[in-house]
């Protein structure tokens, strides 16, 4: 993305701020006039990955570009549960207090399908349908969750009896 710091009705730095607080990491290469230091280190700060001051050249902006993208990795997706972010790429959980947890697959998935929606509290029948085969008994979501709460925390699932299953708040 290459972003202007003059834009009709916000700064560039404004946008590049709300770009990342909505958690946007698409590179962006801030291309201005306004070249003094401070505020090269406001755009950079800001959460610009370059910045160029006008005029320019455009070889030079090019190969810019070219080396944003080329060093450019999307940020693995994460999901928050309480103090644990569960990235789900990795097949692993970290938490703010400890070391870094890997999941199987299927553990992965569970944990996955329940905090996507964290609100929603999920039967058994459901979570066999969504994450396991149509011919695993229900008794196995019973046997993960036990698995998920020994490997992260006891409160990362929370039972609602009767129910089944929601996402806990990861708290021990």
């Amino acid at each position: 993305m290459v972003v202007d710091r003059g834009l009709p009705g916000m700064d560039g730095i404004a946008l590049i701020a709300a770009l990342r607080d909505n958690g946007i990491s698409t590179p962006v290469l801030i291309l201005t006039a306004l070249g003094a230091t401070e505020e090269k280190v406001r755009g950079l700060d800001a959460g610009a990955n370059d910045y160029m001051t006008k005029p320019f050249d455009a070889g030079e902006l090019g190969a810019r570009l070219r080396a944003l993208t080329r060093s450019y990795t999307q940020a693995q997706p994460t999901v928050s549960i309480g103090d644990w972010e569960l990235n789900a790429v990795a097949r692993s959980v970290r938490s703010v207090y400890g070391p870094l947890v890997t999941l199987t697959a299927k553990e992965c998935d569970l944990l996955a399908a329940l905090a996507m929606e964290p609100d929603r509290v999920f039967s058994r029948d459901e979570l066999v349908r969504s994450v396991f085969t149509p011919t695993d008994l229900q008794g196995v979501i019973d046997t993960y969750v036990h698995h998920l709460r020994r490997k992260i925390s006891r409160n990362v699932i929370r039972t609602v009896h009767g129910v089944g299953y929601q996402i806990g708040d990861g708290h021990e």
